[in-house]
């Protein structure tokens, strides 16, 4: 699914849980405004639940998550987050659930809103790298490791101004 532009392009879920969810493996998402994702839960603006996808290159706004990574049944793997401007989510911008060998890198992660995090890493996040994001303006943490996460490389990530650093 590739878009003419974050400029020009916007896909607009008007509030009714998840905009773009993608449950195929192989798939790319680039050049969209992605906006309107909220409850019921998870509410993201790009939702992946799948392996070796590519998103890249959007903005993710006024949703709940920007972009959530989330195996349902199981890890999921080798997916690619980059180049994403995440910004304004009433939650965090960047959320991984069970999810290993994910490469988030080159994205702005900022101003998410009351318990939002920059990027934040649940359950079973391992073998994870997370380099050259730019992680401001958040209300909570500018990175959140939490439950069982093993083996994640941290690099070359600008963090300023959130409530806690890592």
């Amino acid at each position: 699914l590739i878009g003419n532009g974050s400029d020009e392009t916007t896909i607009d879920g008007t509030g009714t849980g998840s905009v773009v969810n993608i449950s195929a493996d192989w798939c790319t998402v680039r050049g969209f405004t992605v906006t309107g994702g909220d409850y019921p839960w998870p509410g993201a603006g790009i939702y992946v639940r799948s392996d070796n996808n590519t998103v890249s290159d959007n903005v993710c706004t006024d949703n709940l998550a920007g972009i959530r990574i989330e195996g349902e049944f199981g890890r999921l793997r080798n997916n690619l987050v980059a180049n994403n401007n995440l910004s304004n989510n009433s939650g965090s911008g960047n959320v991984l659930v069970d999810a290993e060998y994910t490469t988030v890198t080159n994205n702005t992660c900022s101003d998410s809103g009351a318990g939002g995090h920059g990027i934040a890493l649940y359950s079973d996040c391992d073998f994870n790298t997370l380099s050259h994001n730019h992680i401001y303006g958040n209300s909570q943490s500018g990175i959140l490791f939490s439950e069982e996460g093993n083996n994640n490389m941290i690099s070359d990530n600008r963090i300023e101004n959130n409530a806690v650093g890592i």
